[in-house]
């Protein structure tokens, strides 16, 4: 997930760029690759992949192959799936720990906060799901298409 709201920092992709050794050209909106890392077609045009700072977004407009930066840096090889992930984060304050079933939260109840969250069993968003199509009211108002049609 990236946010029409997320800001990349300018200098962080030059710096990435600048180590993979793509020639490129920088502007306060975008930065231009010379060549797409990606594309395999023969006659690629130059100039035609950009890194969105808005956004965290990259688009070849040659080979129309699209996506997010962390995307983009998975795909070249520079990170693994569980570090994209986690790596999108580290901004956040980390999730609230797991025990036993339960999730602390505002420090539970022990320490003056609200009471300790249930994690639901796997099992049970299966049920949820093959319930959900017996309740075509439920199932109308999520998905805004009435269930008979």
């Amino acid at each position: 997930f990236v946010s029409q709201y997320f800001e990349m920092d300018l200098m962080e992709i030059q710096s990435y760029v600048e180590r993979k050794g793509f020639e490129y050209k920088a502007s306060p909106e975008h930065i231009r690759l010379s060549e797409c890392p990606l594309c395999d077609n023969p006659r690629r045009e130059p100039w035609k992949f950009y890194i969105f700072l808005k956004g965290g977004r990259y688009k070849c407009y040659s080979c129309n192959r699209a996506g997010t930066w962390y995307d983009l840096k998975r795909t070249l090889g520079d990170i693994s799936s569980a570090m994209s992930l986690s790596s999108r984060y580290t901004h956040y304050p980390p999730p609230p720990s797991a025990a036993n079933g339960f999730l602390s939260s505002a420090g539970g109840a022990a320490s003056g906060g609200s009471a300790p969250l249930h994690l639901p069993d796997p099992s049970d968003a299966t049920r949820y799901q093959e319930n959900l199509h017996r309740c075509s009211k439920a199932l109308k108002f999520l998905t805004g298409k009435n269930s008979d049609a």
